[in-house]
């Protein structure tokens, strides 16, 4: 009851958005509508138990990710109870400095084995929901002599979102990664232009070749300033200032790209954090 009246109040003020300068471009009207479903599974545990089973199967053989294990006999038996096993470790504000770099690269292959391997995602992998590990264990140096090493581990709550990829938009994807890693901003926009993009009035015919370069030289001042920071990732405010030029054409970026990316950055802005 609680989740409807919000869903009521967030919808009202949807639209009250879409008479504001600068709301109004960014489409939040439909990226409501789009999400209404999703925060709806949000709150349904069994479909939440589905999804930790999911990555727990892709991450059986993973040591560095622990998920927990969920026992989905009582949330079938209780909808509105959900009990796993408890992950013990630290969050970001309480892990040591030395260990933060490993920590980051963890998350990073975490997110890339999920995109590249499997075409799923983690769609709110914010710091609240990654619990920092650190276990030891006794070995043998190369003089024979008994030492005890850490090892660290990063667990990996909350799957009341997450999202699931085509192998085509998969390999566009892996194309676009490809393509910022490259460095080359004039490629890059016209990857975002040709494969990144969609037309937001259907019925309305293709655009002409010259305005298409108009956008690819618009959007290329953008992706330069990107790809010329390492410490800056392709995120929200990118998306919003490319977006805003493509819709000048009768353009937007594709929903399946605009999903990926940001659950990405989310994760990113952890890893920056690290």
């Amino acid at each position: 009851e609680k989740f409807n009246k919000s869903i009521e109040e967030l919808e009202l003020l949807v639209n009250i958005s879409s008479k504001i300068p600068y709301l109004c471009d960014l489409n939040i009207s439909d990226l409501f509508e789009e999400n209404r479903e999703i925060m709806t599974n949000q709150i349904n545990f069994l479909n939440e138990v589905k999804n930790i089973n999911i990555f727990r199967e892709k991450f059986n053989d993973v040591h560095t990710i622990c998920i927990p294990e969920v026992y989905y006999y009582f949330t079938e038996h209780n909808p509105c109870a959900i009990i796993m096993d408890k992950i013990e470790g630290n969050r970001i504000e309480n892990i040591l400095n030395e260990d933060k770099h490993e920590y980051s690269k963890i998350l990073s292959r975490f997110n890339l084995k999920c995109v590249f391997y499997d075409a799923i995602y983690h769609a709110d992998l914010h710091s609240g929901n990654v619990i920092f590990m650190k276990e030891y264990h006794t070995c043998k140096d190369e003089n024979n002599n008994m030492i005890t090493e850490p090892i660290l581990k990063i667990g990996i709550i909350d799957y009341g979102i997450i999202g699931t990829m085509t192998r085509e938009e998969q390999d566009v994807f892996f194309t676009f990664f490809k393509i910022l890693v490259g460095k080359d901003h004039k490629e890059l926009s016209i990857f975002i232009t040709e494969s990144l993009s969609e037309k937001i009035d259907k019925s309305k015919p293709d655009i002409s070749e010259g305005h298409k370069n108009i956008l690819v030289n618009k959007i290329s001042t953008i992706c330069f300033a990107v790809l010329q920071n390492d410490a800056k990732f392709f995120g929200g405010e990118e998306i919003y200032e490319i977006n805003k030029i493509l819709k000048t054409q009768n353009l937007q970026f594709s929903k399946f790209f605009c999903r990926v990316e940001l659950a990405i950055a989310i994760s990113e802005n952890v890893c920056n954090s690290l």
